[in-house]
């Protein structure tokens, strides 16, 4: 490919949407390597604005999967158009040519090779670097903290429980590993007490990723110090990170007005590297941190697995990593958690005899049950339709997130599109025969609001007519984490989506009584070991399970892999020392 030197950036991207290529970009690919490079690359020739056209839209197409960067060793491999995209055969050593004659050397450049093969956006090369960093030094630090000898904690406590108290009062870090039902909300209450006991006038931050999650700490931890003069907040990381600057720039002020004492963050699994590195730059050097999640579930929507990451390699070399394997939520018989375990230890046959062994708490519809819709109407009509005709919005949406529909795709006959479709109107003809006027949609917010302090994935209700055309009411309904209520008009919501069935993604930081997962019967990527074990802990209760035992086998086996070297950056520290 020999293109024109006054081409635009875009002019070097588009062959490779062909056929001949599968196409290989996405259209976002293309648009954001053209903004980003434009004004950088005005002084390259022809041959090195077609290598960082390129190079540069293959480490964003990398980052839309979760991965920190390209590896050219698994492209290779695993994909036979873009061997020779030049098309010259040995394009790694024109690449190569390339990277070390112009576009690695130079800082401005927003691509950096990291030989022999493997290609990043910079901005996540310097910031793999960077949290690596940054991780090793709090690992290594003890508290600065003085006062009050440590005070025991409730007696209740497990030891591996009183263990995480202990640490989280003398070390500037903590990683806390546990699975559903494990004890970590008990912990935390009972972290909060020792601080206060420790120190009276402390100021303690939960943290959660989403409006969901912050829920479910509110109700669990409560804020009952509050009363008693103790400062503590339970909010998402957003909202926590917006206090810094106005419109979420949270580059503004680098610390917290609030100087937190302690931070605590639920459900880590769900933060990427890029809202990881902004919290921790923007705490206080005295800040005692608590990170707690699962490493069995699913990574970040966003670039990264840093939970996991951070864990396993600070599990080799320090001793600020904690697990909890106590499982208080479920006897040892019960079946949910067998599920669990079996998922985790990826055995087919044990999952296998749990899913039909008769027990009350599961159920496993196969697509081709002759009973499958009706099985699926009678879940709907127990579950969904007697939360949303309730007159009362905060009963409503309590019982409406007391069960939760599971999707593994968004999209498709087996997707969250097309089964938020077929309950709305399902819903509507319901009561069309009944004498409501109005009923409840369920929504998921999707993008961040700051002037209405609503954030994405904050769930609500929004009113709805009963007739055949049905339109919104003028108020939809939300709970702040302090339990108060929130009144939004319908024209002033952002963006938003209905919230009967949600991605399993989207349910990380929840759970509910009563859970039904979909399964689609066609193999996907997106079905891997941590989707169905994110999607199966969902459940306090009771799990309906909708697919075919050759698609639960597939995902068992296959483990998500992201191309990430915060691990081996943490290690390649201590190994240095």
């Amino acid at each position: 490919m020999n293109p024109d030197g006054n081409s635009h950036i875009r002019a070097y991207l588009e062959p490779f949407q062909t056929q001949d290529y599968k196409p290989f970009f996405s259209a976002l690919d293309i648009r954001i390597a053209e903004v980003t490079l434009r004004k950088w690359a005005e002084s390259l020739d022809p041959e090195q604005k077609f290598w960082a056209a390129w190079t540069f839209a293959l480490a964003h197409r990398a980052t839309r999967s979760g991965n920190i960067f390209v590896d050219l060793d698994q492209l290779e491999s695993s994909d036979q158009s873009m061997q020779s995209p030049d098309p010259n055969p040995g394009f790694r050593e024109s690449l190569q040519t390339q990277f070390k004659n112009d576009l690695n050397g130079n800082p401005e450049s927003p691509i950096y090779w990291d030989a022999p093969q493997r290609i990043y956006v910079r901005k996540f090369f310097e910031l793999e670097s960077q949290l690596a960093r940054e991780f090793f030094n709090l690992a290594r630090s003890k508290s600065h903290n003085s006062g009050a000898p440590f005070a025991a904690p409730d007696d209740r406590l497990s030891v591996e429980q009183r263990r995480v108290v202990e640490s989280v009062l003398s070390r500037k870090l903590t990683l806390l590993n546990g699975g559903p039902g494990t004890g970590k909300t008990s912990t935390t209450q009972q972290l909060l007490k020792a601080i206060f006991r420790k120190n009276s006038e402390a100021r303690v931050s939960f943290l959660a990723p989403t409006g969901k999650a912050v829920a479910r700490l509110q109700n669990s931890v409560g804020i009952p110090a509050t009363e008693q003069g103790h400062q503590v907040s339970i909010q998402t990381i957003h909202r926590f990170l917006q206090e810094t600057g106005s419109s979420g720039d949270y580059s503004l002020i680098p610390r917290f007005p609030t100087q937190p004492d302690y931070l605590v963050v639920d459900e880590v699994s769900m933060v990427d590297v890029s809202l990881m590195h902004k919290l921790l730059m923007a705490l206080p050097s005295t800040c005692h941190i608590l990170l707690m999640g699962d490493i069995h579930q699913l990574a970040s929507v966003q670039p990264g697995a840093v939970f996991s990451d951070v864990f396993n390699s600070l599990n080799e070399n320090s001793d600020c990593t904690l697990e909890l394997t106590k499982n208080f939520r479920f006897e040892r018989s019960s079946t949910v958690m067998e599920l669990c375990q079996s998922i985790k230890s990826a055995e087919f046959e044990r999952l296998k005899s749990h899913l039909f062994n008769d027990s009350p708490q599961v159920q496993f519809l196969d697509h081709e049950n002759p009973d499958l819709v009706r099985s699926m109407d009678a879940w709907i009509e127990k579950t969904v339709l007697t939360a949303l005709q309730l007159s009362n919005p905060s009963k409503a949406l309590a019982r409406a997130q007391s069960s939760m529909l599971l999707c593994a795709l968004n999209k498709g006959k087996w997707g969250v599109e097309h089964f938020n479709s077929w309950i709305r109107n399902k819903c509507a003809q319901y009561f069309r025969n009944t004498t409501q006027t109005h009923f409840w949609m369920p929504i998921m917010v999707l993008e961040n609001d700051y002037n209405l302090q609503l954030f994405n994935g904050d769930f609500g209700l929004l009113k709805q007519e009963v007739s055949d055309q049905p339109t919104y009411s003028e108020i939809c309904y939300f709970e702040r984490e302090d339990g108060s209520q929130l009144e939004v008009p319908a024209t002033s919501l952002p963006r938003f989506q209905p919230a009967y069935a949600t991605t399993i993604h989207k349910s990380q930081g929840s759970e509910a009584d009563n859970v039904l997962i979909i399964l689609p019967p066609e193999d996907s990527p997106l079905l891997t070991r941590e989707l169905l074990y994110t999607a199966f802990s969902r459940t306090r209760d009771h799990l309906t399970v909708v697919g075919n035992l050759e698609g639960l086998k597939t995902c068992i086996n296959r483990p998500t892999q992201r191309n990430s070297r915060l691990a081996e950056r943490i290690e390649a520290l201590f190994a240095e020392e």
